[in-house]
C-alpha cells in the first residue's frame, strides 16, 4: 500500500516544486538590466540635429490636437459648472505636454530617463500645497525641465521650456471667474438678468454657465474674460445695476 502510493507522492512533490522553481527563475530574470544603460546625444551639439527638433515640434502639435478632442468635448464641457472645471480643461494641455515630453526623452535619449522619472514620480505621491491644478502641472513641468538640464540635455530643456511657455500663454488668454448674486425676490432677479447680461457683454465678459439656487433668488454666473482686473470692473457694473433699480442685496466674485 505504501509502495504503491510513493509514485503519487513524488508526482505531487514535482508539481509543487516546479511552479516555485519557474517563479524563482522569472523573478530573477525580471531584475536583470541590460549593461548599456546610457544617455546619448547630449550637450548643445543637439542644436545641429534638425531632424530631432522637427520631430519634437511635430509631437507638440500632435499632442495639442489630440488633447483638444477631450478639452473641447461638447458633453464634457456641458458638465463643467464651476471655475474649477474650466481650470481642468486648460490643464489638460499641460499634462498632455508632460506625457509627450517623458516619452520623447525616453525614446530619443535612452530608457534610463524612464527609471529616473519613475523615481521622481514617487516624490509627487506626497501632497503638495498648490493654489490650482495648473500650478501642479507647472511644478511637474519645471521638474522635467530641470531633469533634462541635469542629464546634460539642454537643447531638449530649451525646446520644452518654449513649448510649455507658449502653451501656458494660449490656455491662459482667457481666465474664468465666478460671480454670485443674491436678490430680494424672483421678480428682481428676472429683471436684473437682462440688464446684467448686456452690461457684462459690453465689458467683454463671456457668460459660460448660469446656475440658479432652487427656491431662492440666488444666482451663480461663470464668466470667461481677458481682464486681470475683473474684481475692479464688476463693482462698477453692480453700481449701474443698482441705479436701474435692480441691484442685488449682496454679491461676490471669485
Amino acid at each position: 500500500m505504501i509502495r504503491s502510493s510513493i509514485p503519487l507522492i513524488l508526482a505531487a512533490l514535482a508539481l509543487a516544486v516546479a511552479p516555485a522553481a519557474g517563479f524563482a527563475q522569472m523573478e530573477d530574470a525580471s531584475i536583470l538590466l541590460p549593461t548599456d544603460i546610457s544617455i546619448h546625444d547630449v550637450g548643445w551639439g543637439q542644436l545641429g540635429d534638425l531632424d530631432e527638433i522637427r520631430e519634437f515640434v511635430l509631437a507638440v502639435v500632435e499632442t495639442i490636437v489630440f488633447v483638444s478632442a477631450f478639452a473641447f468635448h461638447p458633453r464634457a464641457n456641458a458638465l463643467r459648472t464651476d471655475a474649477r472645471g474650466w481650470v481642468v480643461q486648460s490643464s489638460m494641455f499641460l499634462f498632455g505636454l508632460i506625457g509627450m515630453l517623458i516619452g520623447f526623452l525616453v525614446v530619443h535619449h535612452g530608457f534610463l530617463i524612464g527609471f529616473v522619472v519613475f523615481g521622481i514620480g514617487g516624490l509627487f505621491r506626497f501632497r503638495m500645497e498648490s493654489s490650482s491644478l495648473m500650478d501642479g502641472a507647472i511644478l511637474i513641468l519645471v521638474t522635467l525641465i530641470g531633469l533634462s538640464v541635469g542629464m546634460n540635455l539642454p537643447v531638449m530643456a530649451l525646446i520644452a521650456t518654449g513649448a510649455a511657455w507658449i502653451t501656458i500663454w494660449f490656455i491662459t488668454t482667457r481666465t474664468v471667474s465666478v460671480l454670485e448674486l443674491k436678490f430680494e425676490d424672483e421678480d428682481m432677479l428676472s429683471g436684473a438678468m437682462t440688464r446684467l447680461r448686456a452690461a457684462l457683454a459690453d465689458e467683454d465678459f463671456r457668460i459660460v454657465d448660469v446656475k440658479k439656487t432652487d427656491f431662492k433668488p440666488v444666482i451663480e454666473i461663470v464668466l470667461s474674460h481677458r481682464k486681470p482686473d475683473a474684481g475692479q470692473i464688476i463693482p462698477g457694473i453692480m453700481e449701474e445695476l443698482g441705479k436701474s433699480g435692480y441691484g442685488p442685496k449682496g454679491w461676490y466674485v471669485v
